[in-house]
């Protein structure tokens, strides 16, 4: 099984790096992240049951509030964000989630990562093309049902597109539409 650091090596050598040298995509162990944001802060006692104060400035925080697992970021430009100190931050694609049948957290495979990855540059549709055009038909039923699986798990990358504007959700389908009620 190919380790995280490979992987992270194939992702700088394949999809590139920032102009200081960042990789413009990584894995990362969630609960290794952490973000400077500003807001209101509560401080408790290490008990839970004891208020201490409230704070408003600027804290260093647990990044992500998921189960710790393998988590596929990708580099932003957050300059329109207030709540962030850093204008230049790593923001999720994919959350790693899947655990084996001992509920163990499964390590991410290249060929998932890869999926992803085409698939948030060049759209699901090219990024299922581009995986069919190899392979016996036995491996392009396999992919199909791999992409199916993949892709059936909730994105935080599309989460954040919709609420960032930048893409649209669109109620049923077109060929979907009655005749003659089209406008």
């Amino acid at each position: 099984m190919e380790t995280i650091d490979s992987m992270n090596v194939r992702l700088k050598e394949l999809f590139g790096r920032d102009i200081a040298g960042r990789p413009n995509f990584r894995l990362v162990w969630s609960e290794n992240e952490f973000e400077t944001r500003i807001g209101n802060f509560e401080d408790w006692s290490p008990s839970g049951d004891i208020f201490l104060r409230s704070f408003k400035g600027a804290r260093t925080v647990p990044k992500y509030q998921v189960e710790p697992c393998w988590t596929l970021e990708r580099l932003y430009n957050n300059e329109g964000n207030p709540e962030l100190l850093d204008k230049i931050s790593y923001e999720p694609l994919w959350h790693f989630q899947q655990l084996d049948k001992e509920g163990n957290q499964l390590r991410p495979v290249w060929r998932a990562v890869e999926l992803i990855m085409h698939t948030v540059l060049y759209g699901p549709k090219q990024a299922a093309e581009d995986r069919m055009i190899i392979g016996s038909p036995e491996a392009q039923a396999e992919m199909v049902d791999y992409y199916k699986e993949v892709i059936s798990d909730n994105s935080p990358y599309l989460a954040s597109m919709l609420s960032m504007g930048e893409a649209a959700a669109v109620q049923g389908r077109r060929d979907e539409i009655k005749e003659g009620t089209a406008t």
